[in-house]
């Protein structure tokens, strides 16, 4: 009966995620913290909200408001009780409004903000509960134009014109190898998941290979079965049929994924 904190679920993968999440039995999965930037959840999260029978509260965390990151840490070991939180999502960033070139790039205090130090914010604030929790798991968020193994060779990731995004998911590999090496010796698994290149308003609808909810499924597959011993890898998802690759984010293999 684990417990899950998952950030940006007003739509998308994280609304994607939720659902996943509450498909499962309840004796797998009794409680889904639906976590959102704004104080009120968006209409297609208050849905399932509505339709779980208890198992999704919402509660808000802006990434780039630590005072809402603070507030939110009581109100989910209320939530909880004393069995403490199970399994950390962290799916809510943040990326460049528009196609940019470096020399254009303004964006770059925002993704920071957003997508290294709310990461870590977050991760801090709730190690009280995951310490108390049974799975010790902390799910990151990432993707392969975080890459720096690749930055300069692959044409797929050169070419892609979001250089704040670029370098703000290569902090959260470090946050990710940082928190990794640090909570190891506790049981921990910390550990980066790329969810594939997904239909969503973040990956751009008409330039991506998969459903969000495609992505979802696997991702909450992954975290179920993750042990410690899988702590510090960066993850892909696993998809019949695209394990070649042949889309615009490559192979969905299952094998993890460089640094």
């Amino acid at each position: 009966m684990a417990s899950f904190v998952v950030t940006g679920t007003s739509r998308g993968l994280g609304l994607s995620l939720v659902d996943a999440l509450l498909s499962r039995p309840s004796s797998e999965v009794s409680q889904i913290i639906a976590c959102t930037r704004s104080p009120d959840a968006s209409s297609d999260l208050l849905s399932l909200i509505r339709s779980s029978k208890g198992r999704i509260r919402h509660v808000q965390i802006d990434l780039d408001d630590l005072a809402t990151i603070s507030a939110a840490v009581p109100l989910v070991a209320d939530i909880l009780g004393e069995q403490g939180l199970d399994y950390l999502v962290n799916n809510a960033a943040v990326r460049d409004p528009k196609f940019t070139e470096l020399e254009d790039m303004d964006f770059l205090p925002q993704a920071l903000s957003t997508n290294v130090v709310g990461l870590h914010e977050v991760i801090k604030s709730f190690l009280p509960l995951l310490r108390k929790g049974k799975a010790k798991k902390i799910v990151n968020f990432s993707s392969t134009l975080g890459q720096l193994s690749t930055a300069q060779t692959d044409p797929k990731m050169v070419g892609v014109p979001f250089p704040a995004y670029k370098i703000s998911k290569a902090g959260t590999h470090m946050v990710t190898a940082l928190w990794s090496n640090r909570l190891k010796e506790e049981g921990f698994c910390v550990y980066i998941q790329s969810p594939g290149n997904l239909k969503t308003d973040l990956a751009g609808k008409e330039r991506a290979d998969l459903a969000p909810e495609v992505g979802a499924k696997e991702v909450i597959r992954i975290a179920l079965e993750a042990r410690p011993q899988d702590t510090g890898r960066h993850r892909n998802i696993l998809v019949p049929g695209w394990e070649q690759g042949g889309g615009v984010g490559g192979r969905y293999d299952g094998e993890d994924l460089y640094w």
